[in-house]
């Protein structure tokens, strides 16, 4: 589910500005070259929304921590307009846009023009013909036509161009209301950007249309293999039964994606794609009149038209509960959902605030009733916002012999214990402070620019958008109550999800398809334009790590300081290096004290007391490393140390719940061992670290009921007697400096010593690991220890990565998926160690479908046994390599994480300039001895996740000796 954040933003109190209700309202202004513009008093963002005479809007926003700009083309439409009998259109077209235009892309525009007008007729053919024979004979016709017009294709133009910019983050994404297009560039690059995007905006040319079909069947066989998905899409169709929403899948139906139809593409992009329906939104290091006169130069040529819209149809109300089963391998659990008004109705923060009061992850009415209480596995809530309506949902996993409907049944009492007022009223004025975090975080970065993109696709003006805080700040729990008892009635949709065979998947199977041979080596004259076009060189700051990190000492303990200077959010972190290597129960020992109090305050008081404060606090163990966060508002900092510190040194064990939570412990290990996802990691961990995977190193449950609670909780408190240091992030150091020195004060500290569990790193074995796992696809996981890593070969890693490995425009991708539509996904990269004595590993991955296994194998294992040249593209990932160096910037609290990084490695200088001088002067010459060395003919280790029946057996025993691995070992659960 693609949850919509709550787009409120700050306007008062917040960041220590007054805002009344006359001054949330949109004014016009004019730049300082006369260009009119639209703002809003005290917007913290300063956002001008400029309108060109096409109707195209624009959002813009200045942040000049780095000189990057972070992109959004957003244009209002998405499924809900794709036509009844051709769903998943929108999502197709989107993928289309990235295969270039009549301009660029193309080595003969007017011979491959021909070939794919052919081509879209023989589709209508293809659609209209019902006779399997005359279907199978019509797509042959498709498949040659379609290999003839690929000879005047240029692979991938489009990224190559964009990545050469040092582009980061390029993607798209198609949803019910809309399809939006993203790209992070260097600021300097604006106009490349530009003209590229307006080109690319202008038309759309469905070439290697087949191919990229084969890449959305894949997509859509992905979706098959996640019972959450399908779940989801259940709960969907539920609460919508009329609404597209619930009724046109975003990737389409599978009889609508075997007949797709050309014309109707065109159809759809000629109707939405046109400037009056369309924004443009932007954060970073901008200028203002200069960014809107480049819009204008490129983007003010797209003629506007009417955009005749569908109608929506409206929901009648549910009259009683809707339930739907799904069943699939994973573990059992449920969604219950309630449908609630749009977004451009008072339900949007009413619901927010809800579902906040419901499940917090601190002292949310569930999270305290059912969660710390152990009533059930876990259960949440969250709320989801959409143009027309919303929801609020709830998630609920069954303890061990507990059933799917007893989970429901509590979920239904804690709403209506909501209903009838038994809620705590600190906990509106903590989700109300929860609010001012997130908005805090959100706004001070370039991710800024979704929420003005959000704003154009739901309709509402930027002043709506500051105003809804407002709004907030004044919700009282009284009005929430009031929004419980007219939405939470009879009327909610249950998916129960149980655990069995999936026997009910519509897979979309593969069409023969001939491969295409890519053409790397020409350019479009577009594409020359482009490189001619005159920039400002951005030069690479390394930043001085000693100016900005304030060092001093407590105690004797190392304690660093880097100054908040945007906002009033703290954090303190207090950081061991030692991990569940060294004490391989301290993950327990952070888990059980979320469900624990104090010998003085219960837990529940404990947590409520944080969430009114704004803060929490976290408890993270790592292999080698332990963290204790605490963050919040710094204006609450004393109240979260104090609480905080005093949960963690006095906290009392109870041996019930401790027996309960080992039986959670139980019950999450049998779900870790039936979900894809955590199976991955455990293979992933295996082939890599064989028996000293992290993920095998765990406590028995015999080893957990030898101990007791308190034992575990004590571990935490003894984690003060060994050598730790502080790192604070925010305003008042001297405050932080007077807590650690009472705190520390007469301590003595041991040191930390090596490790219990020694890693050692494998060499590829002679065996190819197997997990049954009932599924539609089949995933391939490879890997190899290379070596040492050397300062040396961090740019050549580097340029792996970004040439050949991964990446849009990569030599894997594009041979795997677009000249072969063998996958999915499909990638390699080279991983750099996590410590200074661990060996630089090179992975691969291949997603596909279970009948291309070996061909798509094969295909990959070719690209490591000779290297595949292309000039123009590695060229390009130099560039990208570079300007993405140039123009990245390490910023507040990151440093000192950066700073520590580098420390540890003994880098006396920022990696970063390293890896740019050494990219000048790389050639490909020098890049192909590295590859030879390092990947050539590479011996990995192979792992399979699939249903091992329908494996091709003879195609993995060419890989190595079939091992069909048992979970339980895996992951060592005993």
């Amino acid at each position: 589910m693609r949850k919509s954040k709550l787009t409120v933003l700050a306007c008062l109190g917040i960041l220590g500005m007054s805002c009344t209700k006359n001054e949330v309202a949109m004014k016009q202004a004019k730049d300082k070259v006369g260009n009119t513009y639209q703002f809003v008093e005290n917007d913290p963002m300063k956002v001008r929304l400029y309108e060109l005479d096409n109707g195209l809007k624009i959002y813009l926003s200045q942040n000049a921590d780095e000189p990057r700009i972070n992109t959004y083309i957003a244009v209002r439409a998405g499924s809900n307009q794709d036509p009844d009998d051709a769903t998943g259109l929108a999502h197709y077209l989107e993928h289309m846009l990235f295969k270039g235009t009549s301009t660029f892309g193309t080595t003969d525009w007017d011979k491959e023009r021909v070939l794919l007008t052919e081509i879209s007729e023989l589709y209508e053919q293809y659609r209209k013909e019902t006779d399997q024979k005359k279907r199978k004979a019509i797509y042959k016709q498709i498949d040659s036509k379609s290999n003839k017009a690929a000879t005047y294709a240029i692979a991938n133009e489009y990224d190559n161009m964009i990545n050469a910019l040092g582009a980061k983050g390029t993607n798209a994404h198609t949803w019910y209301d809309e399809t939006v297009y993203k790209n992070d560039i260097p600021s300097n690059e604006l106009e490349k950007w530009m003209k590229i995007e307006s080109e690319r905006m202008s038309e759309v040319v469905l070439r290697l249309f087949h191919t990229e079909l084969e890449t959305v069947y894949e997509e859509y066989n992905r979706g098959q293999d996640s019972d959450n998905r399908r779940a989801i899409t259940e709960l969907f169709k539920g609460l919508f039964p009329t609404h597209p929403y619930g009724q046109k899948p975003t990737i389409g139906f599978p009889e609508h994606l075997k007949s797709p139809s050309m014309v109707r593409i065109h159809e759809y992009f000629d109707t939405y794609y046109v400037p009056n329906n369309m924004a443009i939104a932007m954060s970073g290091d901008l200028d203002f009149e200069k960014t809107i006169e480049l819009i204008s130069k490129y983007f003010g040529k797209m003629k506007s038209k009417p955009v005749n819209r569908p109608t929506m149809p409206v929901e009648q109300p549910i009259q009683k509960p809707v339930t739907k089963l799904v069943t699939g391998p994973q573990s059992a659990m449920i969604y219950l959902g309630y449908r609630t008004g749009g977004l451009g109705t008072k339900d949007r923060y009413l619901a927010e605030m809800f579902a906040k009061l419901a499940s917090n992850g601190q002292a949310g009415v569930l999270d305290i009733n059912l969660n710390k209480s152990q009533k059930v596995l876990y259960a949440g809530a969250g709320n989801f916002g959409l143009k027309d309506y919303g929801m609020v949902y709830f998630v609920g996993q069954p303890l061990a012999d507990q059933s799917l409907d007893d989970v429901a049944k509590l979920i239904r009492d804690q709403i209506e214990l909501i209903k009838s007022g038994e809620v705590d009223p600190r906990l509106i004025i903590g989700a109300k402070n929860q609010y001012i975090k997130e908005i805090q975080r959100q706004i001070q970065g370039n991710g800024r620019a979704e929420l003005f993109y959000n704003s154009f696709i739901n309709q509402t003006t930027w002043a709506d958008e500051l105003k809804v805080l407002e709004d907030l700040k004044k919700v009282t729990i009284e009005e929430v109550i009031a929004f419980a008892k007219r939405t939470f009635k009879n009327n909610y949709v249950l998916i129960k999800k149980e655990q069995g065979e999936n026997d009910n998947v519509s897979k979309v199977v593969k069409p023969e398809i001939t491969p295409v041979t890519l053409n790397r080596t020409d350019e479009s004259p577009f594409n020359k334009a482009i490189q001619k076009l005159k920039t400002t060189e951005i030069k690479p700051v390394y930043p001085d790590y000693d100016k900005a990190i304030t060092k001093s000492k407590v105690n004797g303990l190392q304690m660093a300081y880097i100054k908040n200077d945007i906002n009033d959010l703290f954090e303190i972190n207090i950081i061991w290096e030692m991990g569940k290597r060294h004490l391989k129960q301290l993950p327990h020992s952070a888990n059980l004290l979320q469900y624990m109090g104090t010998d003085k305050v219960d837990n529940q008081e404990l947590s409520i007391k944080m969430y009114e404060a704004g803060a929490q606090f976290n408890l993270s163990v790592d292999s080698e490393q332990t963290v204790l966060k605490i963050s919040g508002l710094e204006q609450e900092l004393d109240r979260a140390w104090n609480t905080s510190l005093d949960w963690i040194m006095n906290a009392k064990g109870n041996e019930e719940i401790y027996e309960n939570y080992i039986g959670q412990v139980i019950q999450e290990r049998e779900n870790a061992r039936k979900d894809k996802q955590s199976i991955r990691k455990a293979l992933q961990s295996y082939m890599v670290y064989g028996e000293t995977s992290d993920l095998r190193n765990v406590v028995s449950t015999k080893e957990l009921k030898a101990t007791n609670s308190q034992e575990l909780l004590d571990l935490i408190k003894t984690l003060f007697n060994y050598k730790h240091e502080y790192f604070f992030y925010g305003v008042d150091f001297a405050k932080v400096k007077a807590l650690a020195s009472v705190f520390e004060k007469g301590r003595k500290y041991k040191g930390i010593g090596a490790p219990k569990l020694k890693v050692e790193q494998q060499d590829p074995s002679d065996y190819v690991y197997v997990v049954d796992y009932d599924m539609v696809q089949a995933e391939i996981l490879m890997n190899r220890k290379v070596g040492e890593y050397r300062l040396e070969d961090a740019s050549n890693i580097r340029l792996y990565n970004s040439y050949y490995g991964s990446g849009l425009s990569s030599i894997v991708f594009q041979e795997i998926r677009e000249a072969k539509a063998l996958a999915y996904s499909a990638y390699s990269y080279l991983a750099s160690p996590s410590k200074p004595d661990y060996k630089v590993v090179l992975n691969a991955y291949i997603g596909t479908q279970k009948d291309k296994l070996s061909e798509a194998t094969s295909s990959l294992l070719d690209l490591f046994d000779d290297m595949t040249k292309s000039k123009k593209q590695f060229l390009a990932a130099k560039s990208a390599v570079l300007k993405k160096i140039a123009s990245d910037r390490f910023v507040r609290a990151e440093m000192f994480w950066r700073k520590r990084f580098l420390d540890e490695f003994g880098f006396k200088k920022e990696i970063n300039e390293t890896i740019y001088t050494e990219t000048e002067a790389a050639t490909m010459a020098k890049f192909e001895r590295f590859f030879n060395k390092n990947v050539k003919g590479s011996d990995f280790s192979f792992g399979v996740i699939g249903e091992y029946k329908e494996l091709d057996k003879e195609a993995l025993k060419k890989l190595g000796k079939i091992k069909k691995m048992k979970l339980k070992y895996l992951f060592n659960h005993q």
